[in-house]
């Protein structure tokens, strides 16, 4: 392996992120009610599913992979 080759992380990386960000939560410093904008500059927070295109994205959904954002 060389450090120009790229691996292939899948799905893996979610678990790690959910568990960073319940680290962040149990020290206080990240709340899952609140929006996900707060804590990412230049983020609207703003759903991109045209049945709910105006609820804001929360914390806790980006944990579930239920907030219908679309990073395209």
């Amino acid at each position: 392996m060389n450090p120009a080759d790229s691996v292939v992380a899948g799905s893996i990386s979610k678990s790690f992120t959910a568990l960073a960000v319940m680290q962040l939560v149990e020290a206080g410093t990240v709340d899952l009610d609140t929006e996900l904008s707060q804590y990412l500059d230049g983020f609207s927070g703003r759903r991109t599913s045209p049945t709910k295109p105006t609820e804001s994205i929360w914390t806790s959904a980006r944990l579930t992979a239920s907030s219908s954002f679309d990073p395209a």
